[in-house]
């Protein structure tokens, strides 16, 4: 007997035909079966997107504009809204150039106290309670502010030029930028700590969700190209590297999403990617046109849902001031893939709007700067067409923000 078939005696007698073809067949099956089960949503294969169609846009003629804060004019959103049919339950706090509590089901606004004259309000969701970072018409430091249930105003810290608050999750956080991002290291520290931790060289956070910064790395000028990376806010190591051609889209309820492959000059399909901080699992949707504007999104509470600027599929012929696409507001349900578009708005590029979900995920607040007013509307999945509150006089500095807080706050 040679050495062969001594091996063939080792592994067991040799089956007949018929049994080695159905083993072939329960392996096949199994392939199969794992394709399917990695192929669905949430397992991270790409799923289905669909997407409502978008609806045309109501004026004719130059795109709109109105002079706006610090001497600059703004371009506004193109809307059709309604009147509000139903009972929203939303309470919001806004920023501008006053802070306001808006009752949206009957119209009421409350100013709070805080701003000193010349301040604009920037409205964040903190853990404690809504966190307010003020500005100016002029660069410099700034203050933070809590808004506590009394609906009082109060300094909880200060900003230097080169610090910013981060927000998301069970914290807030100040990041300090160095003078040379080539050169140096920046620090980050919890709002109510004073240990500093250091940063990883060339890293520029953006966001903060769960103890972890989300934000752009890049080593040198002269090195490779910046990166989207997470970065532990309590040792200042780097957790995870999202990729190279990643741009942010939304942070927080302990997710963070960014896209690869969207080119704004494209109409073209990209991906959406999403991580869970806590597990690091990820799942990847594709988009049928590029995510806009490099992260305004927002995630809901119960993590389910991300609402974002998706780019339109064409120019608009009376938007000549930048070569990007306007864009619709998007809402997508994050465990079946099912993408909406917000019927009856249109943005201009580089918009900004002010977006914030209510406690159930269930509605969608969305602030506009409108110049010399600012446009509240609601929406949720059903609805033709947003439901719009009375417009509030008053400016923003930047864009727009809005917080929602509970019933009675």
């Amino acid at each position: 007997m040679d050495e062969d078939e001594e091996l063939v005696e080792l592994g067991g007698p040799r089956f007949p035909r018929w049994v080695r073809l159905g083993g072939l067949l329960v392996v096949a099956v199994a392939v199969l079966a794992l394709i399917v089960v990695r192929a669905w949503p949430g397992q991270g294969a790409t799923p289905l997107v669909t997407v409502s169609p978008s609806p045309p846009a109501q004026v004719v003629g130059a795109w709109p504009t109105a002079p706006g804060s610090c001497g600059a004019r703004h371009e506004l959103a193109i809307v059709s809204s309604t009147p509000r049919k139903e009972k929203t339950g939303l309470t919001m706090l806004m920023g501008g150039d006053r802070l306001r509590a808006v009752d949206f089901d009957d119209n009421s606004v409350t100013v709070i106290d805080g701003l000193r004259p010349g301040e604009f309000g920037d409205v964040r969701t903190g853990s404690t309670g809504p966190l307010v970072t003020t500005s100016t018409c002029r660069p410099g430091g700034s203050r933070i502010l809590h808004v506590g249930s009394g609906r009082k105003a109060g300094v909880a810290g200060s900003l230097g030029s080169l610090e910013v608050l981060l927000t998301g999750g069970d914290g807030a956080w100040v990041v300090l930028s160095p003078p040379d991002p080539d050169q140096g290291a920046g620090f980050v520290r919890r709002l109510d700590a004073d240990h500093w931790t250091r940063l990883p060289v060339g890293f520029s956070p953006y966001a903060a969700s769960d103890d972890q910064m989300v934000g752009f790395l890049e080593p040198s000028q002269s090195g490779p190209s910046s990166r989207l990376v997470l970065v532990s806010a309590t040792t200042g190591r780097q957790l995870a590297d999202l990729g190279q051609d990643a741009q942010p889209v939304a942070t927080g309820a302990g997710e963070v999403l960014w896209t690869t492959g969207c080119n704004p000059s494209s109409a073209s399909p990209c991906d959406l990617h999403r991580r869970r901080l806590a597990t690091g699992s990820t799942a990847t949707y594709r988009l049928p046109h590029p995510a806009c504007c490099g992260g305004p999104g927002v995630v809901s509470p119960d993590g389910r849902e991300v609402a974002f600027l998706l780019e339109r599929a064409a120019v608009d012929s009376r938007y000549e001031g930048h070569p990007m696409r306007p864009s619709n507001l998007a809402v997508l349900q994050l465990a079946s893939g099912r993408l909406e578009i917000v019927p009856g708005i249109e943005l201009p590029p580089k918009s900004s709007p002010g977006l914030a979900f209510s406690a159930d995920g269930r509605w969608l607040a969305i602030a506009l700067d409108a110049g010399p007013r600012i446009r509240l509307l609601a929406w949720r999945s059903g609805v033709q067409h947003p439901y719009e509150a009375k417009p509030i006089r008053g400016q923003v500095l930047w864009a727009a923000t809005v917080a929602t807080v509970a019933n009675g706050w």
